[in-house]
């Protein structure tokens, strides 16, 4: 089976340079003062330290992951990243504090994760 992972990279190894993700001012929440962009090259290689870094940490695939990274350019790398592992994720918004709680407690009683 294909995954979103496959596809990336694939994509990011005959588009090297060209932009992957593109994030205007207005759409971030860490107050960035200019547009943030980041090249299919950069992606890749960032992606593969971030799924050595899960590897190391113990995450493998059928593990759900809660990240709480909202709409900011760091999601998309972590998402890619376990997705290459073949885990999952939970994403969080920091807006839903009690209900996120709620969502935590099912993701956990459909499967194992790790939620911190």
């Amino acid at each position: 089976m294909t995954s979103v992972h496959d596809v990336f990279a694939r994509t990011a190894l005959r588009y090297v340079a060209q932009e992957f993700l593109h994030i205007p001012c207005i759409a971030s929440h860490a107050g960035a003062i200019r547009p943030m962009s980041l090249a299919y090259g950069a992606a890749r290689e960032r992606v593969e330290q971030l799924r050595q870094a899960y590897v190391d940490a113990g995450y493998r695939g059928g593990h759900r992951v809660a990240i709480g990274l909202d709409n900011e350019l760091e999601f998309f790398l972590q998402f890619l990243a376990l997705n290459a592992l073949g885990s999952s994720i939970v994403p969080l918004n920091a807006a839903m504090s009690r209900r996120g709680d709620r969502l935590l407690g099912h993701a956990c009683r459909c499967g194992h994760g790790d939620y911190t």
